[in-house]
């Protein structure tokens, strides 16, 4: 037996938290905590990154060797992950990003085989803090 009901699928929407989208282009994502979190790079052989700023510009340097002010990362998944507040307030997070935000993702520019960079003005998305 058929009901003959034309059911609307678009009615009930699935609430997420953050998942919006899925990245697919070289991403670093930081939020006001510290946590960094970063995207379809190959870095899966370098435990170690430092961090380096020059005007607008955020060089990411990673590398098999610890130097004094290196950080590590680890993997959780398919994202290697960070925490770092010592980055985040060396960038000046809320002057670029804004008081209303949580946390943002940039694109990643691979500069060579171990040298990333992205650019404080051209943020990609920014997300307000989860209620």
């Amino acid at each position: 037996m058929k009901s003959n009901v034309n059911f609307d699928f678009t009615q009930i929407k699935k609430k997420t938290a953050g998942a919006r989208s899925m990245i697919l282009t070289p991403t670093i994502h930081i939020s006001k905590g510290g946590s960094l979190a970063f995207y379809c790079i190959n870095i899966g052989k370098t435990p170690y990154f430092r961090v380096a700023k020059t005007g607008d510009l955020i060089g990411l340097e990673f590398s098999t060797k610890q130097f004094g002010n290196s950080f590590t990362r680890r993997e959780k998944g398919s994202v290697f992950c960070a925490t770092a507040l010592s980055v985040v307030k060396a960038i000046d997070f809320e002057k670029y990003i804004g008081t209303d935000y949580y946390s943002v993702n940039f694109a990643l520019q691979k500069e060579s085989e171990n040298l990333y960079w992205f650019d404080l003005t051209s943020a990609v998305t920014k997300y307000k803090k989860l209620k």
